[in-house]
């Protein structure tokens, strides 16, 4: 696999690039064989990145009965919610997403199977982790608690809105 120059990474360098295919050194060509080759090389750098992707970190309670899926802004709300609800004697925990792309699913698998509930918290209207996590691993949340007005959840309000669903 090629190394890739990113832009502003050595001093004096340019990069230019462009929407068409290039060959190993770089060259312009419409070849359909070359297209392949080179497609099929950029997909193997996909064999590396799941590799090195990082699996979703988990806060609460060990095994939960309930589980609280979430990625980016949502995190600090949710593990305030969390662990306010542990210390209530809720069974929950929570899978927190940074990387994902390629889509991390080993800790999602096991720990959706001893799940009741599956709890999708996000920051969107269209529940994106969500179909991430249907099309990669064939889990679906049970619920959605989905929030796009423009302002962050606050710890309070995932907490009210996930003991409302329990």
């Amino acid at each position: 696999i090629s190394p890739r120059i990113l832009p502003g990474k050595i001093e004096g360098q340019v990069v230019l690039v462009d929407s068409d295919e290039h060959d190993e050194w770089g060259h312009i060509t419409e070849s359909d064989e070359m297209r392949i080759k080179m497609v099929d090389k950029r997909l193997k750098k996909f064999e590396g990145l799941r590799e090195e992707v990082e699996e979703p970190w988990f806060i609460g309670e060990e095994n939960p009965e309930n589980l609280v899926v979430c990625w980016g802004s949502t995190y600090g709300a949710v593990k305030e919610a969390i662990y306010k609800l542990n210390a209530e004697g809720v069974s929950i925990g929570a899978l927190v997403f940074g990387d994902i792309w390629p889509f991390p699913t080993k800790r999602l698998l096991e720990l959706s199977k001893k799940a009741k509930k599956i709890i999708d918290v996000e920051q969107n209207a269209t529940a994106q982790l969500d179909s991430l996590m249907r099309q990669e691993a064939l889990i679906k949340s049970t619920i959605k608690i989905l929030k796009y007005d423009g302002r962050p959840f606050s710890g309070e309000e995932v907490y009210l809105k996930v003991r409302e669903v329990l």
